[in-house]
């Protein structure tokens, strides 16, 4: 495992997170991202889709404070959040958990149909509400996640590609652009 990549890949997943971009995550970053995935979904708020979506990122966030602020101010730095994704992934078990939180996340998120696999076009709008908005970039990113090159990203490709985002090999792997390129 490429420890270098793992501190670049978690300090690109807080950069991703952090919404408002003042350099600490807290609830109010977790709640305007799923705003805005939702919106671009077309959950109303206040539906059942919607609240369902806000109950999992509350836990998601609650687990996240509860180990990684370690200040007990409310918010997260990028250290904090870093080192309790390094430490989290350090486990098999704490590995599985993690791969598994983002496999469902990206396929829950953007595979509308439920069939397993999702194209470019769904791809790239979960990018832009992520805050990619090049268009080469978005397809630079597809494209390295479509690893058996059909012009979908299977449920597999995602497992795959989440276990390489948490535990690299190096710059090279796929895994690295799931969340977008690492500037």
């Amino acid at each position: 495992m490429d420890a270098v990549q793992q501190r670049k890949n978690f300090e690109h997943m807080f950069r991703t997170f952090d919404v408002n971009g003042n350099g600490t995550l807290g609830f109010d970053d977790y709640a305007q991202m799923t705003n805005a995935i939702a919106a671009e979904w077309g959950l109303a708020e206040g539906s059942s889709e919607h609240s369902a979506l806000m109950e999992v990122v509350r836990q998601d966030w609650a687990k996240l404070s509860a180990f990684a602020d370690k200040n007990s101010d409310s918010r997260i730095s990028m250290k904090e959040f870093v080192d309790y994704y390094i430490a989290e992934v350090s486990t098999d078990e704490g590995f599985e958990i993690q791969v598994n939180s983002m496999t469902e996340m990206v396929i829950g998120l953007v595979d509308r149909d439920g069939d397993g696999r999702i194209d470019e076009a769904d791809y790239a709008r979960l990018e832009r509400i992520i805050g990619v908005s090049d268009p080469a970039a978005i397809t630079a990113s597809f494209a390295a996640l479509d690893t058996d090159r059909d012009g979908v990203v299977t449920l597999g490709e995602i497992q795959q590609a989440a276990a390489q985002f948490h535990r690299p090999n190096g710059p090279s792997d796929p895994g690295n652009w799931i969340l977008g390129p690492i500037g």
